[in-house]
């Protein structure tokens, strides 16, 4: 968090020297959002409210002065980041992750009539909340359908990739 602060400092620097917005996008997206997601997947889950919130703060700092061409939300790129990285498990088999240890077993085809989860396993069951908020137990819990139905987390998905 603090390093990210301190981000602010060069951002000023160079609003002064008059570089486009273009740039400073880019600037923004390599310093300050490749920094909040780094490993983000393994950590999301057990962020306070308070921790959310500071981050929000810094983008929304970065709006305010700028920096950015789109509002970003914390919650959608943290969601975003984890969706990316269970379907890149699930469509991999020999991703490192991929083990019979992390992912649940596959569930058995039922004859009734559910919604499609997203994926083909068992949903975990997780007694203790902090158990619920290990990676793959929060992306089998999750559908993330909301995301696809709207064009942000494709944005969002291209805007982490620059």
């Amino acid at each position: 968090m603090c390093s990210v602060s301190q981000r602010f400092f060069l951002f000023k620097q160079l609003k002064i020297r008059h570089l486009n917005q273009a740039a400073l996008d880019i600037v923004f997206h390599s310093l300050v959002l490749n920094k909040i997601t780094y490993a983000s997947q393994s950590f999301s889950g057990y962020l306070l409210k308070q921790h959310i919130d500071r981050l929000q703060a810094i983008l929304n700092k970065a709006k305010k002065w700028g920096l950015v061409f789109v509002f970003h939300n914390v919650r959608d790129i943290l969601e975003n980041q984890d969706y990316r990285l269970f379907r890149q498990i699930l469509s991999n088999p020999q991703h490192s992750l991929n083990r019979p240890t992390i992912i649940p077993p596959v569930r058995s085809s039922s004859t009734f009539g559910t919604r499609d989860r997203g994926h083909p396993y068992e949903m975990p069951g997780c007694k203790y909340n902090l158990h619920m908020q290990f990676f793959v137990n929060r992306c089998s819990l999750n559908t993330y359908e909301s995301n696809h139905k709207t064009g942000y987390a494709v944005y969002a998905a291209s805007a982490l990739i620059m």
